[in-house]
C-alpha cells in the first residue's frame, strides 16, 4: 500500500503534467498524422483519484487493495 507521502509524489508529477498539458504544445502534426503527447482528460482522472485516495488515508480511511474502478465499478 502506498504512503501518504508516495501518492503526494505521485500527485505532484501529474498535477505537473496537467500544468505542461495546459501550456500547449502536446499535440503536433507531421504530414497527415496527429500526434498527442497526452490526454487532460486521464490526466485529470488519475488527478481526481488521488486525491481521493490521499483524503481517504488522511483521514485515517485505509484504501482496500486490489483493482478498483471508480464510478461503480470493479476491474
Amino acid at each position: 500500500m502506498a504512503t501518504i507521502q508516495q501518492i503526494e509524489a505521485t500527485l505532484a508529477q501529474y498535477e505537473a503534467a496537467r500544468a505542461k498539458i495546459l501550456e500547449g504544445n502536446q499535440s503536433y502534426q507531421i504530414g497527415r498524422r496527429q500526434y498527442t503527447k497526452a490526454n487532460l482528460t486521464e490526466v485529470q482522472t488519475v488527478i481526481d483519484r488521488l486525491e481521493a485516495r490521499l483524503e481517504n488515508l488522511k483521514n485515517g480511511g485505509v484504501m482496500p487493495s486490489g483493482n478498483i474502478a471508480f464510478g461503480g465499478r470493479r476491474s
